[in-house]
């Protein structure tokens, strides 16, 4: 027996009056589950410009990407005179979104800079370009494909130690839809972006599913199906590691496929290393201490690796680890809160002006 058009139209009322209630509740209980990103054939993935939330995982931040796809704000890709320009590259911990972006320690850097004279007396302006989960590969092509036209004179990597490495790796890495670099038997690094060819990445990009990132933005609804259901990155509901991870890249390689992906990584700091320099910019990085580092006696295998290698090729590193020692104040469970980002800025400001 078919149903009766009364009943049918009926039915549809009650679901879009059960709809509407259920975004008014949402939306009088202050939910917010913004999807942050979409996927990039060339990154795996990147902000959605113009995405906007509050973000609540750890600490409380007020989140915006800018249009060109960054959490920072607009910003002229020429330029101006009298500038001089800071590309941050990282992961989460410079995305920072666990607090405001005009209280991370990048968007506090120049103020500290200006005060030692750092730039010659220029505007000193930091442009963030970071995503959670990126590893070296995706900062290094970020930088060749993106922050590179903005003229930066300065490109400084935030490294993580905990990660970074495990990250770097085709066969380590538990994310696959993202390019890797491989080394060819010569050591020569080569490009694998074959994750834009699968069907996941696929049906992530796809029309339909942008479309519903978009209708997120309005429905505090699908944002709530989206988190209930997805845990990719896209779906943001991630699994994180609590403070007493203990992160098997601090230790020494265990294996040849760990040997393999501290190869890559070192290969790709080169790679920034020159590719800066041939374009006018200088290159440093600093590693980013995970928790699991700030009773570590001594200092993991990871910060001394980095450290010596980058002396051998003369790359200017700079480690917090032993000053944030013992410093669990900092942090909210893994990421720095307010007070951690200020004192990162304090301690690169230092070294950098230290060396300039």
């Amino acid at each position: 027996m078919r149903p009766r058009p009364r009943a049918v139209a009926l039915a549809a009322l009650l679901v879009l009056v059960a709809l509407g209630g259920l975004e008014i509740a949402l939306r009088l209980a202050r939910f917010d589950a913004a999807l942050w990103y979409r996927p990039d054939p060339q990154l795996g993935w990147t902000f959605r410009p113009g995405v906007e939330g509050i973000y609540k995982r750890e600490g409380r931040g007020h989140v915006r990407a800018n249009r060109a796809g960054f959490r920072d704000s607009e910003r002229l890709v020429d330029k101006p005179d009298g500038v001089y320009r800071i590309a941050v590259l990282g992961d989460s911990y410079t995305e920072a979104m666990q607090v405001d972006v005009h209280r991370t320690y990048w968007r506090l850097l120049p103020a500290r800079l200006q005060r030692c004279g750092f730039a010659g007396g220029k505007d000193i302006e930091t442009l963030g370009f970071a995503a959670t989960g990126y590893g070296t590969g995706q900062e290094a092509i970020l930088l060749e494909t993106v922050a590179m036209r903005y003229q930066p004179d300065l490109v400084l990597l935030q490294f993580s130690p905990a990660d970074d490495v495990q990250n770097n790796s085709l066969f380590l890495a538990h994310e696959k839809g993202r390019p890797y670099f491989l080394l060819d038997p010569k050591g020569v690094l080569r490009l694998d972006d074959s994750f834009a060819d699968r069907p996941s990445f696929q049906s992530h990009a796809s029309f339909w599913r942008e479309g519903v990132r978009k209708l997120s933005d309005r429905s505090r609804s699908v944002q709530l199906a989206f988190r209930l259901r997805d845990t990719s990155l896209f779906g943001e509901a991630q699994a994180g590691h609590g403070a007493d991870y203990r992160p098997l890249p601090l230790l020494p390689p265990r294996d040849e496929r760990w040997e393999e992906a501290w190869r890559i990584t070192e290969a790709l700091l080169v790679r920034m290393h020159h590719y800066s320099a041939r374009n006018g910019a200088r290159f440093a990085l600093f590693t980013a201490p995970h928790p699991a580092q700030l009773g570590e006696q001594p200092v993991p295998y990871a910060e001394e690796r980095i450290q010596g290698f980058a002396k051998r090729r003369s790359i200017a590193a700079y480690s917090l680890a032993g000053a944030l020692k013992g410093r669990r104040d900092l942090y909210f469970e893994r990421h720095w809160n307010e007070a951690g980002h200020a004192a990162v800025a304090d301690l690169l400001a230092a070294q950098l002006c230290a060396r300039q």
